[in-house]
């Protein structure tokens, strides 16, 4: 996936964007909690 968030080496908006919006507490909670809900869909 990283290879499709950019072009020619370089990341694109997106990309940065992305890297952003994860860079914190609040959205690495969501994450977790998006993997677990998940794992319970696959249960």
């Amino acid at each position: 996936m990283h290879g499709a968030i950019t072009r020619l080496g370089k990341p694109t908006a997106a990309a940065e964007m992305a890297k952003i919006m994860q860079d914190n507490l609040q959205d690495q909670l969501t994450i977790l909690k998006s993997q677990l809900e998940g794992v319970a869909i696959e249960i």
